[in-house]
C-alpha cells in the first residue's frame, strides 16, 4: 500500500463516518419531533375520550369510533417507530462491520510495522558492521570513489527512510485507533438512541394497552346503554306485540321478515331453559303402545306430510303440515324468550335443507307472478335463507337443534308455503338455486335480512339486535335517482296485493294523526328517555315510569311535565306550532346517503329545541295511542313527521296535528325484502341483488352434508296430535316400532 493510496483510503473512510453522522443526527431530530407530536396527539385523544365517557348512546358510539381511530393511529406510530428502530439497528450493524474492517487494517498495519522494524534492525546491524571496518578496507572494497561515497552515505540515508516509514505507520496506526474510537463512540450513541426508542415503544405499548382497556369499557357502556334503550322488557314487548297484531305487513305471511334479530351474530342459538320430563307416552288412537325415555321419531311415508296440532292449550286438531322427521326428545324440551315473547320447544323437525326452505314464510310467494323480475327477488331470498341456515348449522351448539322456527331465526311455517296459492313460484326459486350460498372467505355468512330498509341499510354494529362487526353486512344506500333528480327507495311503490300495507314508506292501518297535546306528551317521554336532553342516565327500572301504566311511580302527561320541570317541552318550547324531522344528512329531503332521522326540530310560542330521533321513536312506540308504531330499526330509526293543517281527534278538531311515517320495517341489516323486489323489477338478477346488500362476498355452490334440525314452537304441545294422508312410521330409539294407517290419530305425550 503506497502513501497516496493509504491517504485516499483514510479520507474516504472519514468522509463516510461524517456522512453517517449527519444521517443519524437527522434521524434523531426527526424522531424527536415525531415522538413529541405522537404523545401530544395521543394524550389529547385520550382526554377527549374521557370527557365523552358519560354521554348517551350516540356519544358512546362516537367515542368508540374515536378510540378505534386512535388505536389505528397508535398502531401506525408503533410500526413507524419499529421501522426507525430497525434502521438504527442496521446502522449499528454497519458500524460493527466498519469496526471489524478497521481492526483488520490495524492488524495489517501492525504486521507491516513489525516487518519494517525488523528491516530497520537489520540495517542498523549492517551499518554497525560497516562502521567498524577500517577506512582503508572500505576504500579497497569500493570499485571507485563514487562507490566509496555511496557506501558511506547508504546507511545514513536508509536509516532516515526507515525512520520516516516508521513514523508514517505509527501515525496511520494512531489514526486508525482514533477512527475506531470514534466509531465506538457513535455506536454507543446509536445504542443509547435505540434504548430511547425502546423506551418510547414501551410507552406507546402502554398507551395502546390503556386504549384497548378503554375500548373494552366503552363497548361495555354501549352494551349497557343499548340494552337500556333498546332491549324491551316483557311488559313492553307485550305492548308492541299487541300493536303488531293489527299493523304487521301482510306481505310477509305474518312474519316481520326479520332474520336473526335476537341471536345477533347468526352463530349462536338461545338455549333457553330445559323442561324436566320423566318420559314419553306413545298413543295410536286410544291405545298406548309404548312408554319410553328414548327419542321418538315420526314421519309420513312416501315423503308425505304429517299434520301437527298448533301450540295451544288443549287443542287437538292437527293443523300445520311438516315433512321429514318430527322428533320428540325429553332432553330437548325447553322454553326461551325471544323477539316473539316466551316460546316452548316440544318438537324438532329433522329435514333436508331444501325441504326446510320450502316451508319458509319469508317473502310472499305471489311476488313470483310478476313477469318483470319477481322471481329474481324470490331467488335472492332463497339463497339468503339457505345461507343463514348453513351458517347456523356450521356453528351447531350441541343443544339438539340448529335454529328456531320463529323470527329469532327465520319464519318457518312447514309445507304450507308451497302447498298454498302461488307456492309454485317459491318452489321454482328453490329449484333454480339448489345449494347456492353466499360466502365470505369461503365460509357461509350470517345472511341477515329484514322486510324493508327504507332506502338505506345499516351495519351490524349500528343495530341493537346485533352489535358485532361483520365485513359483509355494511351500511349501503338502497335508492335510485329518478329522472326528476329525486332519490327513491327501491322498495317504495312496488306493486302489492290490493289493500296491503307498503312497508317501505308507510303509515300502518290504525295509525292516526296526533294532536298537539298528544305529541307534547310523547316528546316529554323522549326527553325522559334521552340522557343528553334530561341530563341523567335512565335505568331500566326507571323506564317503567313512562312505559308501564301499572308500575309504581308511573308518570302521566301532567306528572311527566312536572317531573321534567325546566327540561319539559312546555317550559322550553311552549305550545307547539311545528315539528320537523331532520335526517343524518342535515335536511328534510331524502338523499342517497339518508340513513336515519337524527333529531326532531320543535318550534313553539316560547322557543325552539331538538329531540333525539332515536329516543322519540322508543317513547312513541310504547306510549302512542292505539296501534301507532314507528317500525323502523331501534338504534337508527328512519321516519318522517308529516304536519297536517288540521285533523279531528276524538271528535275535536286540532290545528296543527302530526302523522309519523315509518321508512322501513325491521332491523334494516343486510338484504331488504321489498328492496330486492324493487331491484328485481328494475331488471337485476338475484346475484346482483345479493351483492348490492352484502359486500365482498361470493355466491357459490355449497353443501353442509346433513339435515337441518329446526326447533318447532308453532306446532306441538305437552300432548302433540298428528295424522297424515299417508302411512306414518313411528320410531323408538332408532327402531321402527309401528307403521300406522293413513288418517289415524297419533298422540305423543310428555309426562
Amino acid at each position: 500500500m503506497n502513501v497516496l493510496t493509504a491517504r485516499r483510503t483514510t479520507l474516504s473512510f472519514l468522509l463516510s463516518i461524517i456522512i453517517s453522522g449527519i444521517i443519524i443526527a437527522s434521524i434523531l431530530v426527526l424522531h424527536g419531533a415525531f415522538s413529541n407530536t405522537a404523545f401530544a396527539q395521543t394524550e389529547a385523544e385520550i382526554q377527549a375520550e374521557k370527557n365523552q365517557k358519560q354521554k348517551e348512546l350516540n356519544g358512546v358510539i362516537a367515542e368508540i369510533n374515536s378510540i378505534v381511530a386512535s388505536r389505528n393511529s397508535l398502531s401506525t406510530k408503533i410500526k413507524e417507530l419499529q421501522a426507525e428502530k430497525t434502521k438504527l439497528e442496521n446502522l449499528v450493524a454497519e458500524m460493527n462491520k466498519d469496526l471489524a474492517e478497521a481492526a483488520e487494517q490495524l492488524k495489517q498495519q501492525e504486521k507491516d510495522l513489525e516487518t519494517l522494524s525488523q528491516q530497520y534492525a537489520l540495517n542498523h546491524a549492517l551499518y554497525y558492521l560497516e562502521t567498524k571496518k577500517n577506512a582503508g578496507v572500505v576504500l579497497f572494497e569500493s570499485r571507485d570513489l563514487r562507490d566509496f561515497l555511496d557506501r558511506m552515505l547508504y546507511f545514513s540515508v536508509q536509516d532516515k527512510v526507515i525512520a520516516t516509514q516508521k513514523e508514517y505507520i505509527v501515525a496511520k496506526q494512531d489514526g486508525l485507533k482514533n477512527q475506531k474510537g470514534n466509531i465506538e463512540e457513535e455506536q454507543k450513541k446509536l445504542q443509547e438512541t435505540i434504548e430511547d426508542v425502546n423506551l418510547k415503544l414501551s410507552q406507546l405499548y402502554s398507551e395502546q394497552e390503556a386504549l384497548n382497556a378503554k375500548y373494552s369499557q366503552s363497548l361495555s357502556a354501549r352494551r349497557m346503554l343499548t340494552s337500556d334503550l333498546s332491549n324491551l322488557s316483557k311488559k313492553e314487548q307485550e305492548i308492541l306485540n299487541q300493536k303488531a297484531q293489527s299493523t304487521a305487513p301482510s306481505g310477509n305471511s305474518g312474519s316481520s321478515g326479520s332474520s336473526g334479530s335476537s341471536s345477533g351474530s347468526g352463530t349462536t342459538t338461545n338455549p333457553g331453559t330445559v323442561i324436566t320430563t320423566r318420559g314419553i307416552d306413545i298413543f295410536v288412537g286410544s291405545e298406548r303402545i309404548a312408554s319410553t325415555d328414548a327419542e321418538v321419531k315420526v314421519r309420513a311415508k312416501n315423503n308425505g306430510s304429517v299434520l301437527l296440532n298448533k301450540s295451544c292449550g288443549g287443542c287437538m286438531a292437527p293443523e300445520i303440515a311438516y315433512q321429514g322427521f318430527l322428533v320428540f326428545d325429553k332432553s330437548k324440551r325447553r322454553t326461551f324468550t325471544g323477539v316473539e315473547g316466551t316460546k316452548t320447544v316440544n318438537v324438532i323437525n329433522d329435514i333436508s335443507v331444501e325441504q326446510y326452505l320450502r316451508g319458509l314464510g319469508e317473502m310472499p310467494a305471489y311476488w313470483g307472478r310478476n313477469e318483470k323480475g319477481g322471481i329474481e327477488a324470490l331467488k335472492a331470498q332463497v339463497v339468503a335463507a339457505r345461507t343463514y341456515a348453513y351458517r347456523k348449522m356450521e356453528n351447531y351448539k350441541g343443544i339438539g337443534f340448529d335454529l328456531y322456527d320463529t323470527t329469532d331465526d327465520q319464519n318457518y311455517v312447514g309445507v304450507n308455503k308451497v302447498a298454498t296459492g302461488d307456492g309454485q313460484h317459491w318452489d321454482r326459486a328453490i329449484n333454480e338455486t339448489i345449494n347456492m350460498a353466499i360466502v365470505a372467505g369461503g365460509v357461509p355468512i350470517s345472511a341477515f335480512y329484514s322486510s324493508s330498509a327504507g332506502g338505506h341499510t345499516i351495519a351490524t354494529e349500528e343495530s341493537s339486535s346485533f352489535g358485532s362487526v361483520t365485513s359483509y353486512a355494511k351500511a349501503v344506500p338502497d335508492r335510485y335517482q329518478t329522472s326528476e333528480g329525486n332519490w327513491r327507495d327501491y322498495g317504495e311503490n312496488v306493486p302489492d296485493e290490493p289493500g296491503t300495507a307498503e312497508t317501505s314508506y308507510w303509515l300502518p292501518s290504525g295509525n292516526r294523526a296526533l294532536s298537539p297535546a298528544e305529541v307534547t306528551e310523547l316528546l316529554n317521554v323522549a326527553i325522559f328517555l334521552d340522557p343528553e336532553a334530561d341530563g341523567t342516565l335512565i335505568s331500566a327500572s326507571q323506564r317503567y315510569r313512562v312505559t308501564d301504566p301499572s308500575s309504581s311511580g308511573y308518570l302521566n302527561a301532567q306528572a311527566l311535565a312536572d317531573h321534567l320541570g325546566p327540561n319539559s317541552v312546555q317550559s322550553k318550547v311552549g305550545t307547539l306550532t311545528s315539528v320537523k324531522h331532520v335526517y343524518n344528512t342535515g335536511d328534510q329531503t331524502i338523499q342517497q346517503g339518508t340513513k336515519n332521522t337524527r333529531y326532531l326540530e320543535l318550534t313553539g310560542d316560547k322557543g325552539t329545541m331538538r329531540i333525539s330521533g332515536q329516543a322519540f321513536r322508543t317513547g312513541y312506540n310504547f306510549r302512542s295511542p292505539g296501534t301507532n308504531v314507528i317500525w323502523s330499526s331501534a338504534n337508527l330509526p328512519l321516519y318522517d313527521v308529516v304536519q297536517k293543517a288540521n285533523c279531528n281527534v276524538g271528535g275535536t278538531n286540532h290545528s296543527p296535528c302530526w302523522e309519523f311515517w315509518s321508512r322501513g320495517y325491521g332491523h334494516r341489516v343486510g338484504m331488504s325484502q321489498y328492496g330486492a323486489y324493487g331491484r328485481a323489477r328494475a331488471g337485476q338478477d338475484y346475484r346482483t341483488i345479493l351483492k348490492a346488500y352484502y359486500t365482498n362476498v361470493d355466491i357459490v355452490q355449497y353443501s353442509i352434508g346433513r339435515n337441518v334440525k329446526v326447533a318447532i314452537t308453532k306446532g306441538g304441545s305437552t300432548q302433540s296430535y298428528m295424522k297424515s294422508s299417508q302411512e306414518i312410521e313411528i320410531y323408538e330409539g332408532g327402531n321402527l316400532i309401528r307403521t300406522v294407517p293413513a288418517n289415524t290419530t297419533i298422540k305423543i305425550a310428555y309426562n
